[in-house]
């Protein structure tokens, strides 16, 4: 197999399992998973041994549940940015307005659950803070749940308006119509 597909297939293979980590750890935060405490436990376990496994709880001062959400949120962060990197990387040999585009849409689409998952299921941390980590760190501390989710959904509907703008032709009015804004193909 060439190199550039085994390239492309690592990348594809990168931000599937980004999005559905992420994804998971969503469901974990917002409490979509509250009806199964077995399966929380196990999303916490496994956040536990990623953190003792590379050292980082001595990073994470406090209780383990107020130290693994923090790391998971750090750990969201850092997968929402291999998400667009890797996104842009599939779609860069198409042009780079392209790649942004896809790599807007793909993270939009790949944060949207959250803001989602945090109206429906948990609706009294809407208007909160969208993690602990960004708190510690003062980055944008007035950034809360309910703007994730008007961003990502501003920011997918732009991408995706931009995108179909370049590949529909335009409307055009012939002469004598009714103006209805008939396409010209």
């Amino acid at each position: 197999m060439e190199r550039r597909k085994v390239v492309r297939y690592l990348l594809v293979l990168l931000l599937a399992v980004s999005v559905v980590i992420i994804n998971i750890y969503f469901a974990w935060t917002s409490h979509v998973l509250s009806a199964y405490p077995s399966v929380r436990a196990s999303i916490s376990n496994f956040a536990a041994y990623q953190m003792n496994l590379i050292g980082a709880r001595s990073l994470f001062p406090g209780t383990k549940g107020t130290a693994i959400r923090e790391f998971i949120d750090y750990e969201v962060v850092g997968l929402t940015l291999t998400t667009l990197a890797s996104s842009f990387l599939l779609f860069y040999k198409r042009g780079i307005k392209r790649a942004v585009l896809r790599m807007l849409e793909i993270g939009s689409l790949s944060v949207l659950p959250l803001g989602i998952e945090i109206y429906i299921f948990d609706y009294r941390e809407f208007y909160i803070h969208a993690s602990i980590a960004q708190v510690k760190a003062g980055f944008l501390p007035w950034f809360t749940n309910a703007d994730v989710l008007f961003l990502a959904t501003g920011t997918l509907f732009v991408a995706v308006a931009i995108e179909l703008r370049h590949r529909l032709p335009p409307f055009k009015i012939r002469p004598g119509s009714t103006g209805a804004g008939e396409r010209l193909g």
